[in-house]
């Protein structure tokens, strides 16, 4: 099942709606005012929350429910550190985009 909401303030009425049609967990949105909303309904009705967007915050341990599918930027940077170091890679080079789509090179 997927519902829409184009306002902010219409996270409440699909979250109801959802949780009468038997929904088992919710995705979305990319609103960052949304999210923090739909955060708090779910974990209210302890159901799980999935989303998918760059959040430059730190995720927050308090929210149970959610999970964030998008890897947090310094979370994944100690990930990148610790597989060169296990690696004992004395140099390596990221191929990136940035947030404009365009490329960027570091070594």
């Amino acid at each position: 099942m997927q519902q829409k909401s184009s306002r902010d303030d219409g996270c409440v009425a699909v979250v109801c709606g959802a949780l009468s049609g038997g929904a088992a967990a919710l995705f979305g949105p990319m609103s960052s005012a949304s999210s923090t909303h739909l955060r708090s309904l779910c974990a209210a009705v302890r159901l799980p929350h999935l989303e998918a967007r760059n959040d430059e915050d730190e995720p927050d341990p308090n929210h149970y429910y959610t999970i964030n599918l998008f890897p947090y930027h310094a979370q994944l940077g100690r990930a990148l550190v610790d597989f060169v170091k296990h690696l004992q890679w004395t140099s390596v080079t990221l191929l990136y985009l940035k947030d404009d789509g365009t490329k960027d090179c570091s070594a």
